[in-house]
């Protein structure tokens, strides 16, 4: 028998070593995003060695999760700037959870000091910067919402997995993501370095 509330309030979705190609191939030669190298060269070795069973990995989102993240796009809700995703290990399947003490911090700026050492997050952040101008004109002010996926290096290989699986269900199912930056510290997170992926 189908679990009807479950059904209602968690949205599964199949991620397969198919469906992983492509963002292992996304992956820059960056110090930054050197562990994802590194994950990335460790998984075509688990391909190569045949270690992969025919049972797919499989990710959870509480649909609490989307709709606020609906909420963050159209400016209303609680949060309109930022909102903080958690691999929840208190359950037994992996499944994305709202990190709700994190989400509370209405910047970056506020956000970055509270982010943990040894556990990813998400971040759904909404962006706002000055398009760069030629002109004595300005060009206004423009926002886009991005995908910040923080691990550090402290993280284990487990932890880096399921946060890139976890990177390519949130492009999968959230619509609205213009760009999608990896951190493993601050540097990578100053205002400055952010803009550069959205212009």
């Amino acid at each position: 028998m189908i679990d009807e509330t479950r059904l209602q309030t968690e949205q599964a979705v199949t991620i397969t070593l198919i469906d992983f190609c492509p963002l292992q191939n996304s992956f820059k030669d960056s110090p930054e995003d050197t562990h994802f190298t590194l994950l990335r060269d460790k998984l075509r070795e688990i391909q190569k060695a045949h270690l992969f069973n025919s049972k797919p990995s499989m990710l959870l989102m509480k649909r609490q999760s989307k709709i606020v993240f609906q909420d963050l796009k159209l400016g209303k809700g609680g949060y309109k700037n930022l909102l903080v995703l958690q691999l929840d290990p208190s359950l037994q399947e992996p499944t994305l959870t709202i990190d709700h003490q994190l989400s509370q911090h209405t910047t970056l700026e506020q956000l970055i000091p509270h982010l943990p050492s040894n556990s990813p997050r998400f971040i759904c952040y909404n962006l706002h910067y000055e398009m760069p101008s030629y002109s004595t004109s300005r060009e206004g002010e423009r926002s886009k919402i991005i995908l910040i996926t923080w691990c550090p290096k402290e993280c284990g290989v487990r932890e880096r997995f399921k946060t890139a699986l976890g990177v390519q269900f949130l492009l999968n199912n959230l619509n609205g993501l213009s760009a999608t930056v990896h951190a493993t510290s601050s540097r990578a997170l100053t205002h400055q370095s952010l803009v550069k992926q959205v212009l």
